[in-house]
């Protein structure tokens, strides 16, 4: 199943002028990855959600919101997971 992923609005990025291949370059990925976050298929480690949460210069509410949203939808799937394994 995919992922509800959290997104930043491909807006933001674009008001920083950044590309694709310029916020991969500043959170040192593929750009395809940030293409793939953009479009909800992936959801990024914490970590990575860290360094764009830096590279779009997100502060303050919408930073902790962003992070917050990443944290929560990795435990959403976590559970899911479990469910689906037979696990509990």
């Amino acid at each position: 199943p995919r992922p509800n992923c959290p997104r930043w609005r491909p807006t933001h990025r674009a008001q920083l002028r950044l590309t694709q291949t310029g916020l991969a370059r500043r959170t040192y990925c593929a750009p395809n990855y940030v293409s793939k976050i953009e479009q909800g298929i992936r959801l990024p480690h914490i970590s990575m959600a860290i360094r764009f949460a830096d590279a779009l210069q997100l502060t303050g509410e919408d930073r902790d919101r962003f992070l917050e949203l990443v944290r929560q939808e990795k435990q959403r799937m976590k559970r899911r997971a479990r469910v689906l394994i037979g696990c509990t």
